[in-house]
């Protein structure tokens, strides 16, 4: 007579870390996996029941896996008759749960006699947490006169920067329109540039104003000596000129 299972994953959300997918095809490994105690411990059957008891979990896209000996023995190639010994001993490794009791004795993993994957799941997400926390960028401050149309990892730089300093960019560089250009340029040069991304943005882009104002200086109508022509009534001009020589020729 074939037997039934009702069995969980334990740390599912490890595995499928999109839970408002319409269409899951897929769940994921990691390579931790290979180095940690269940990997270590197990037997070659007991890793192939336990991925096939992944993927079933995965496409069944409920809480808990319905399945029969003959079933999981089907999929991954072991005999219908060790199929409950496998389970059993997966569920003392921690990476899987009897939930209806119908595996004699209903074994249950105790983390803190067994430190299986659950704890170590339980640490890797501590881990992730802590990393998460300590790189949160600062909340965002931006002086009005630059508040704009940027990106999210632009806002998150720009708000590495105190109003003060801002300020400062503002008194030093009167054109609020150019320095929120410059901001998207400079952050746009950092995503193009990972290996080179500065430690300190607000040193980073304090020099990049420095240097970009000068030439942008120059530009500005009050700056042009007199008599200057302006550039584009120069190409126009230019290009007026070439025209009128072209018709001549013909």
């Amino acid at each position: 007579m074939a037997k039934r299972f009702t069995l969980s994953i334990v740390g599912w959300n490890e595995y499928q870390e999109r839970p408002d997918r319409a269409n899951y095809t897929w769940c994921k490994l990691y390579s931790k996996t290979i180095t940690g105690h269940f990997w270590q411990s197990s037997t070659l059957e007991q890793k192939a029941v336990w991925v096939t008891l992944l993927c079933l979990r995965n496409m069944q896209q409920e809480e808990v896996i319905h399945t029969q000996d003959f079933v999981l023995a089907g999929y991954c190639g072991v005999k219908a008759s060790d199929v409950t010994e496998i389970i059993k001993g997966l569920i003392e490794l921690g990476v899987i749960r009897d939930e209806c009791g119908i595996i004699p004795g209903k074994i249950q993993a105790d983390s803190r006699q067994n430190p299986g994957l659950e704890l170590e799941l339980e640490l890797e997400k501590e881990k992730k947490e802590k990393g998460a926390a300590a790189i949160q960028p600062l909340p965002s401050v931006i002086a009005p006169q630059l508040v704009g149309d940027y990106s999210q990892k632009a806002v998150a730089l720009l708000s590495t920067a105190s109003l003060e300093l801002q300020q400062t960019w503002l008194a030093s560089y009167p054109d609020p329109a150019w320095i929120k250009q410059e901001i998207n340029k400079a952050t746009g040069w950092i995503l193009a540039n990972p290996k080179k991304a500065p430690k300190k943005f607000p040193a980073f882009m304090s020099n990049w104003l420095a240097r970009g104002w000068e030439n942008f200086r120059k530009t500005l109508p009050s700056n042009r000596s007199a008599g200057e022509i302006p550039d584009w009534k120069r190409e126009a001009l230019e290009k007026e000129a070439r025209e009128k020589e072209k018709r001549n020729v013909s």
